[in-house]
């Protein structure tokens, strides 16, 4: 099962059709980028972080399994909080999270955000 997360996590660059290009960040900030995907099924998720400076050089990427997770609600919240950690950890002083799909579906309570594309787990089921 965790390769076929970790397999997932490497697809999501494959299913940008529906996504907003991503942007500097402007000045000195870091731009901080997360992502989490969630398999209900086994109650897994996997968290995808990538942190970028305005000249586009990528100055942190990392990935994490998780158990025990309850809901598409829950994988983003330990996505965002993994991205908030890292950031505090490097001590970068102005930082931007960012996970466009996650703010939009948290700010309309939604469970599920998918756009244009069918994690492959779901395909399997």
């Amino acid at each position: 099962m965790e390769e076929s997360i970790k397999q997932d996590i490497k697809d999501l660059g494959s299913h940008q059709q529906g996504f907003r290009k991503w942007s500097y960040p402007s000045g000195e900030s870091v731009k901080v980028n997360f992502d989490g995907a969630y398999d209900g099924r086994h109650f897994q998720s996997a968290s995808r972080i990538v942190a970028r400076t305005n000249e586009v050089t990528v100055l942190l990427s990392c990935s994490e399994i998780h158990q025990e997770v309850a809901s598409t609600f829950a994988a983003e919240a330990l996505a965002c909080r993994k991205a908030v950690q890292i950031g505090i950890k490097m001590q970068w002083l102005e930082i931007v999270i960012e996970d466009i799909l996650a703010t939009e579906s948290l700010k309309k309570k939604e469970e599920v955000y998918l756009v244009k594309s069918v994690p492959r787990y779901a395909d399997r089921v």
